[in-house]
This record gives C-alpha cells, structure tokens and sequence, in this order.
C-alpha cells in the first residue's frame, strides 16, 4: 500500500516539475513536447509497478495529457480545460457507479453464493 502511494506522488511530482518548467519555457511546441516527455516518463514509472492497471492509468494520463496539450495550443480556453477534466475525473468516478452515484443502479456482486 505504500509503495502504491509513493508511485502516484512520484507522479505528481513529474507532473508538477513539467508545469513549472513550462512557466520558464515559452513556445507552443516546446510545451507540447514538455507533456508528451511528462507522459512518457509517467509511463516509465508506471510499468515498474507490476500491481498497477497500465491500461487504464495510461489512458487517463494520456486524457489529461490531450487535455493540456489543447490548452497549450490554444484550441480551448484554460478554463475550459479546467471544466472538461473535472468532467472527465467525474466520469470515471461515476462511470460504474464507484463513486456510489446514480448513474447506475446496479446490484452489488454478491460476495458468496448464501448471500441471495
């Protein structure tokens, strides 16, 4: 359980020098290639952790990636960029009812076969 968080505040802490160093940087290109690099060592850090879903973490790291890369471009505003993640963030807390929302009302899997 440690190591699972020491991995994600090893990724926040790549994640946050890649911004920091986008402050310093300017040019659309050069930010760009600043959240791919982010992403690709994200990358690296997550396939040493043989316990972590790579499919879904990457394909949520690379949603956000996009997202930053749209608003570096200047495609959409900032703010807008701001909502569509918090959108996204929600969707994947609510998707399959994880968050315990109303968006799905499933049964819960019944843990053994007398639990009827």
């Amino acid at each position: 359980m440690i190591l699972l968080s020491t991995t994600w505040l090893y990724l926040m802490a790549v994640m946050i020098v890649g911004s920091i160093v986008k402050g310093f940087v300017f040019g659309q290109i050069i930010w760009v290639s600043i959240d791919l690099a982010v992403l690709a060592v994200c990358y690296l850090i997550l396939r040493r952790r043989y316990w972590v879903d790579m499919r879904q973490s990457m394909i949520f790291l690379s949603v956000i990636t996009v997202i930053s890369i749209l608003a570096d471009i200047g495609l959409i505003s900032g703010m807008f960029a701001n909502v569509l993640s918090l959108a996204f963030i929600g969707w994947l807390i609510y998707k399959d009812g994880g968050g315990r929302g109303t968006f799905h009302n499933k049964k819960p899997k019944l843990r053994h076969k007398w639990h009827k």
